[in-house]
């Protein structure tokens, strides 16, 4: 029973199709193996990048200068109750914000803008008389002159701001002030400063605003209290000189205002008549020059009867021109009784018309008589008014000066023994809550963070010099790479020799392994397992006429076309079939070397000059039904060697002794030897190197094979690198086996793939 098997479902050339959740597992799997594999083979990249990265932040950390920092924190408290109870209403300059948080939010980003402000710096340099501390501030200036004290003073405002930040504790009323420096002892008392300069700036402007008005209002109510006692005087005096008593007084000018506001609101409710009728009387007499309709006067006052009119008009003018519409001439009964109505009540909206015209002349002459008759009155009140008026007008200023005088002075009076008592009290409006100590560590420099960082920067660095490297590479490294210059099949992917099973293959032969013979060595490795798939898949190509005589070649040198050719004839022996293997490489030959045998005179030049013949060239080898001829003397004109009679005839000598025939010919990019006997071939198979063969030599040697119209059977992608299996989804293809046979060189069942 044969051992050829097939590693997938799939037909031959057809790329597989992974789907549904196996595909993304396996998706998954090719990008772990693909990252491992980069990793392995570029991992000294990463070493590289990290030692570069972690020396240079090493060097620049202990360059660095030790930065200490602390802070200092500060308490806005909740409002608190009006301690003097309803009587007397509390006064503050400084609200911090009451119960609302937003309230509270406004209050502190005023805070923030007096904290931060250069005014407030210079109080805080005052307050921590920064200015004697040696070193902070400079006397002397850049160019030698000494400094004035102003000069000095905004200088060491700029250095406290600097080193000094700001900010509120989230969801707290608690301010921390926090200051950053290279001495530990200015930074502890710059923070304090900052804390204790802004309780005496809030306590300053809370008292000195208190006593500010303190005073005003003193002052403010000696001076009224001379103007009430003038006001007084004066109203006494003048009560006394007229002999009038205040309540006949009032109410007499109480009744005659009351008088003139009736009689007024009916005059002008009597205008608004007016006004309305003679618009009326005005819009007619328009509308008659104009030549209008006066029809629309039933819209313009709402006259019901008029409109009712108008619309009975417009329905029987609507029954004419239907009763016309209808071919009824004018003598119809119909039309003459519509007609004879539309005539009547065309006569009564005439007569409408007039009667409003005359109603609203009759109306406006009897408003007119109205308004004059209420004008008589008005003008008889206004002098009776303005009578009073000059005896009131002085009566009413005095009391009016006396009264307003009375409650300005005792609402002021009221308001300054408040603020007597208010200044009294001494309110919290923010506490230091907790002073800065001295730091007792550097924040700064991180040594272990910034080697870290480092260590992540050069990991950063060496993943993508390793991805640059990665999409720069032109090589063929998948199926896909071959599929855009071709549609012919990829016949067989074969992985790298395992190096254990070289180690292997050496120990026991005692020297150097013979890999182009691993089939028949190792017949049941990974790699002879996937030279019998390309076998059947040979086979498959064309069952009933398989092809018997094949040219194998490559793009370039070092791609494993002799390995290639080798194995393959070996797995075609085994199966039984009569093969020879031909080395038609006669610049570089090397097949006699594979199968330890001399290069002699007779050989494939030989064959094809005539000098030798086929008993003389074909030799036996340690492969049951294998022979192979080596290349011969070699010719100074390879090329032309192959364009003779003497290889088509060596050729149809071979078919006749021989079921296959593997001809190996030199790369295709180097000398053009492999497409002369194209023309007598039965395939042409292309051996590509997984991640050695440039993907634009591989495009030639694709389209020089079309030129000369060979027969070109498809590619096999060769030397996979295992390590990489998962980056490039070959590993679902490859399995390796272990038969429990000493001879194989295999090892335990391990799942293995190429990439």
């Amino acid at each position: 029973m044969s051992n050829d098997f097939i590693l997938s479902d799939r037909p031959v050339g057809e790329s597989p199709t992974r789907t549904g959740r196996a595909d993304e597992t396996l998706q998954l799997r090719d990008i772990i193996g693909l990252s491992w594999h980069l990793f392995k083979r570029y991992f000294w990249i990463f070493i590289l990048t990290c030692a570069l990265a972690g020396a240079a932040v090493y060097y620049w950390t202990k360059e660095q200068p030790f930065v200490y920092q602390t802070n200092a924190k500060l308490l806005f408290p909740q409002n608190t109750k009006n301690v003097f109870g309803r009587q007397i209403e509390r006064v503050e300059f400084i609200d911090s914000g009451g119960r609302y948080p937003i309230q509270f939010e406004h209050f502190w980003n005023t805070q923030r803008e007096i904290l931060t402000s250069k005014d407030f710096a210079l109080r805080v340099v005052r307050r921590g008389d920064f200015l004697a501390r040696p070193g902070l501030v400079p006397t002397e200036g850049p160019d030698g002159k000494s400094l004035s004290e102003e000069e000095r003073l905004k200088s060491a405002g700029g250095i406290v701001r600097a080193m000094t930040n700001v900010r509120l504790q989230p969801d707290t009323r608690v301010v921390i002030v926090t200051t950053t420096s290279t001495d530990a002892e200015l930074a502890r008392d710059v923070a304090n400063a900052y804390a204790q300069a802004y309780v005496d700036y809030t306590r300053d402007y809370q008292s000195g605003g208190l006593n500010q008005m303190v005073t005003w209002f003193d002052n403010y109510v000696a001076s009224k209290r001379d103007e009430l006692s003038v006001a007084q005087k004066k109203l006494h005096e003048f009560k006394k000189d007229k002999g009038i008593l205040s309540i006949s007084y009032e109410d007499r000018q109480s009744l005659t205002g009351s008088n003139m506001l009736a009689i007024n609101a009916q005059l002008n409710e009597v205008k608004a008549k007016l006004a309305s009728e003679e618009a009326l009387i005005a819009q007619i007499e328009k509308m008659q020059k104009q030549g209008e309709d006066l029809r629309a006067l039933g819209e313009l006052i709402s006259a019901e009867g008029l409109r009712a009119l108008i619309s009975r008009e417009e329905l029987l003018r609507e029954r004419l021109a239907q009763l016309k519409g209808r071919g009824y001439l004018e003598e119809n009964r119909e039309i003459k009784a519509v007609t004879s109505e539309l005539e009547v009540v065309e006569e009564h909206i005439r007569k409408e018309i007039e009667r409003i015209r005359s109603g609203a002349k009759n109306r406006a002459a009897a408003l007119r008589r109205e308004r004059n008759r209420l004008n008589s009155e008005l003008t008889s009140l206004k002098k009776e008014a303005f009578e009073l008026d000059a005896l009131g007008a002085q009566y009413s200023g005095l009391k009016d000066d006396s009264e307003n005088l009375k409650e300005l002075f005792r609402a002021v009076l009221k308001r300054s023994e408040e603020l007597d008592i208010n200044s009294m009290y001494e309110s919290d409006i923010v506490q230091v809550l907790e002073l800065a100590i001295k730091p007792s560590a550097p924040i700064s420099p991180n040594l272990p963070r910034n080697l870290a960082m480092g260590i992540l920067v050069g990991l950063l660095l060496g993943g993508g010099i390793i991805a640059l490297l990665y999409f720069m590479d032109n090589t063929v490294r998948a199926e896909s790479d071959i599929s855009k210059y071709t549609s012919k099949p990829v016949l067989g992917m074969l992985p790298e020799v395992d190096r254990a099973l070289l180690k292997t293959m050496a120990n026991a032969s005692g020297g150097a392994p013979n890999i182009e013979l691993i089939t028949h060595v190792a017949p049941k490795s990974t790699f002879a397992e996937g030279v019998k798939v390309l076998r059947t898949n040979l086979m498959f190509i064309s069952p009933d006429q398989p092809p018997e005589l094949l040219l194998v070649t490559s793009p370039g040198p070092g791609e494993g076309k002799t390995l290639i050719s080798c194995n393959m004839a070996v797995a075609m022996a085994q199966s039984g079939l009569r093969t020879v293997i031909i080395d038609g490489d006669m610049r570089r030959p090397r097949m006699h070397k594979v199968f330890g045998v001399e290069n002699g005179e007779h050989g494939t030049s030989s064959l094809i000059l005539g000098t030798s013949t086929l008993e003389e060239a074909v030799r036996e080898t340690e492969v049951e039904n294998l022979s192979m001829i080596s290349c011969g003397p070699i010719p100074p004109n390879p090329s032309e060697l192959l364009h003779t009679k003497g290889f088509a005839e060596l050729v149809e000598e071979l078919r006749a002794n021989f079921d296959r025939i593997i001809l190996d010919t030199p790369p295709l990019g180097a000398v053009s030897d492999a497409l002369i006997p194209c023309r007598v071939v039965d395939g042409v198979v292309l051996v590509v190197k997984f991640g050695g063969t440039r993907r634009d030599l591989l495009r030639r040697s694709i389209e020089q094979l079309e030129t000369v119209g060979a027969p070109f059977t498809g590619t096999i992608l060769n030397k996979i690198d295992t390590s990489a299996a998962g980056g490039y989804g070959y590993s679902y293809y490859y399995y390796r086996y272990n038969y429990d046979s000493p001879t194989t060189g295999g090892s335990r069942p391990n799942k293995r793939g190429a990439a």
